[in-house]
């Protein structure tokens, strides 16, 4: 699973890159396609913890499904933030990333994943909820649709979260 989410990862850059007419140095690709865990211990004991977490999760029947969602996530997050850097943050006119700012943009993800909760925005999930000109829903049908109109937005208000925090994030590894 890790050779493969690997990658998933470079060649998510690679197309990332491309459509925006940069080249990756294969160092930088290598930086860009590593797992976010790897700043985690990488020991033989950890490689065996996460071993066995994930065996007993996947005993758990419904919970099992729980590692290729957070994969799968972790995936589109780092696609994402790959994206913003290069429409909104990059600096560098060079046609090609290089293996340091491969490591900088790295840093700045992964501060982002430790500060995505911290960061202050003044967006919330909860913001948009369509009001008709008159209230015709039963009680019930407020409160059903309040929750599914919040659980709709929740998404999006963490992706905008994850942003602010990249941003910020960015910011700190320049300085």
């Amino acid at each position: 699973p890790d050779v493969g989410s690997k990658r998933i990862r470079g060649a998510l850059a690679f197309d990332i890159a491309a459509r925006h007419g940069i080249s990756l140095s294969n160092e930088a690709r290598k930086v860009l396609e590593e797992p976010w865990s790897s700043s985690l211990p990488k020991g033989i004991v950890a490689q065996a913890a996460r071993f066995v977490a994930g065996r007993v999760l996947s005993r758990l029947g419904p919970l099992g499904f729980l590692s290729p969602l957070r994969s799968g996530l972790m995936v589109f997050l780092f696609g994402h933030l790959f994206e913003r850097y290069l429409e909104t943050a990059r600096t560098e006119r060079a046609i090609r990333l290089d293996v340091e700012e491969a490591r900088k943009v790295r840093k700045a993800m992964d501060r982002a994943l430790l500060l995505v909760f911290t960061v202050k925005n003044e967006g919330s999930p909860w913001g948009y909820t369509p009001r008709p000109p008159e209230e015709l829903r039963t009680s019930g049908n407020q409160l059903a649709d309040g929750v599914l109109f919040a659980a709709a937005g929740l998404p999006e208000w963490l992706v905008a979260r994850l942003e602010a925090a990249f941003d910020e994030s960015l910011v700190g590894v320049s300085a």
